[in-house]
C-alpha cells in the first residue's frame, strides 16, 4: 500500500510538473495573441443560455497564407458546457440534424457577440470540461472548427440591417452629407450590437473632415482617441491601422504612415486608398518600382482614385511598356 501510494504521488507530480509547463510554453507564445471582445452582450448571454456553459473566453490572431495575405483566426474556448455529451461530441439527446442546428446557433451567436465589423476568416470553438477527472491537463475537451466561406455565408444572413446601414451611410458619403451621417453614426454608437458599426463611421466622417483641407491646423486629437479606444476592443482591425496611416501622413510622419499601411494591406492588399496612399509615400522616397506596384493596383480595384494613380505614374515616368 505504501508503495502504490507513493507510485500515486509521483505520478500526480509528474501530471502537475507537465501541465504547468504546458501552460509555461503556451503563455509565452501568445505574444502576437489578442483577447477577444464581446461587444453585444445579449448575443453572448444568448450563447451562454445556448451551451450551458459556466463562461466563454476567446483570442484572436493572424495567419499567413500561401499568398502572404494575412487572415484573422478567432479562438473560442466554452467553459464547462452543460448541453453538450463529451462522449459523443455532440449536443445530449440530439440527432444528427439537430446537432447541426444546435452548432449553426453556436457560430451565429459568437459571430453577433464579437460584431459586424470584426471579420473572422476562420474560428475554432473549443468545448472544455474542467470538471473532468482530467482537469490538471485543462479538461475533457474537443473542438469544431468553421472556414471562411461558411462565416462569409452566415454574416450575410446574421447581419443584414448591418449591411443595409452600411449601404445608407455609403450613399449619404456619395452626397457628401457628413453631418447626417455623424447624426446616425452617433445613434448606432449607442446601440450594443452596432456600437463599432456607429463609431467607425463616426472616425471616418471625422478623418474627411480633418483632411478636407479647409483648416491649416487640423486638431488630430478626438480622431486618435477614437481610433485607439476602438484598436483596444479590435486590435487587428486593417481599416483602423488605414485611418491612423491617413492622420500620420496628414502630419508627415510617412515611415509610421507607411508601416501602419503596410499592416492594412497585409489583411486587405487590394484597399484602393491604402494603394494609392502607399504609392504616394514610395513616391516621396523616390521608390518608383514599389510606387507603379501600388498605383497598379488602384487602376484595378477603385475607379474613382485611377484617374489620380495615373496621374502620379506620369509624374514618376512610370509609363507601361
Amino acid at each position: 500500500m505504501k508503495f502504490m501510494f507513493n507510485r500515486t504521488i509521483v505520478l500526480l507530480l509528474i501530471l502537475v510538473t507537465a501541465f504547468i509547463s504546458i501552460k509555461c510554453n503556451t503563455d509565452n507564445s501568445l505574444d502576437k495573441e489578442y483577447p477577444v471582445t464581446f461587444i453585444d452582450s445579449n448575443a453572448l448571454t444568448a450563447l451562454l443560455d445556448l451551451t450551458g456553459a459556466e463562461k466563454v473566453s476567446g483570442k484572436q490572431m493572424t495567419y499567413t497564407d500561401a499568398n502572404t495575405q494575412e487572415h484573422i483566426l478567432v479562438k473560442i474556448n466554452i467553459i464547462n458546457p452543460s448541453t453538450i455529451d463529451f462522449e459523443t461530441n455532440r449536443k445530449i439527446n440530439s440527432d444528427s440534424t439537430q446537432n447541426y442546428l444546435f452548432i449553426k446557433s453556436v457560430v451565429e451567436s459568437i459571430l453577433e457577440s464579437i460584431g459586424y465589423n470584426v471579420f473572422i476568416d476562420s474560428l475554432v470553438v473549443q468545448f472544455t470540461n474542467k470538471k473532468s477527472f482530467l482537469f490538471l491537463l485543462g479538461g475533457k475537451y474537443f473542438t469544431l472548427s468553421q472556414n471562411e466561406n461558411y462565416l462569409h455565408h452566415l454574416r450575410v444572413i446574421r447581419f443584414k440591417e448591418h449591411i443595409t446601414w452600411q449601404k445608407t451611410l455609403d450613399s449619404m458619403l456619395q452626397l457628401n452629407e457628413l453631418e447626417k451621417v455623424t447624426l446616425i453614426a452617433d445613434s448606432l454608437s449607442q446601440i450594443s450590437r452596432f456600437s463599432a458599426l456607429g463609431v467607425e463611421y463616426k472616425i471616418y466622417v471625422l478623418m474627411l473632415k480633418l483632411t478636407d483641407g479647409k483648416d491649416k491646423s487640423p486638431d488630430f486629437t478626438k480622431f486618435k482617441s477614437l481610433v485607439m479606444q476602438e484598436l483596444e476592443k479590435r486590435p487587428l482591425s486593417a481599416t483602423l491601422y488605414y485611418y491612423l496611416a491617413c492622420n500620420s501622413f496628414v502630419e508627415e510622419h510617412y515611415s509610421l504612415s507607411a508601416e501602419q499601411l503596410d499592416i492594412t494591406l497585409r489583411q486587405l492588399p487590394n484597399h484602393p486608398k491604402a494603394n494609392y496612399l502607399r504609392g504616394c509615400i514610395y513616391m516621396l522616397s523616390n521608390d518608383t518600382s514599389m510606387a507603379k506596384k501600388h498605383f497598379l493596383q488602384v487602376q484595378k480595384n477603385d475607379s474613382s482614385l485611377s484617374n489620380d494613380a495615373i496621374k502620379n505614374l506620369l509624374k514618376s515616368k512610370l509609363i507601361l511598356n
